[in-house]
């Protein structure tokens, strides 16, 4: 998990995405925030974006709904992974 962090935060990145990179061995998956000019990992403990009204914590649960910023999406699933 952390060598394939590594490679997209060091890789030329062109354009704007959300991504899961995950490691079946650990058990573990990361979102990153990727775009041309970062590459931001977040686990369930660190989750982005960073909002407890529509897109809240859960426990052992990383999700983006849709897309970044669509709270109705987020709000919806968070309550359906609950």
């Amino acid at each position: 998990l952390e060598s394939g962090i590594q490679r997209i935060t060091d890789a030329n990145r062109t354009c704007n995405l959300i991504i899961g990179l995950g490691d079946g061995e650990e058990g573990m998956v990361n979102g990153i925030e990727y775009s041309g000019y970062v590459a931001v990992p977040y686990n369930d403990e660190t989750l982005l974006p960073e909002n407890d009204t529509w897109h809240p914590k859960i426990d052992d649960v990383v999700y983006n709904a849709m897309d970044w910023d669509c709270p109705g999406y987020n709000q919806v699933m968070s309550e359906q992974l609950s």
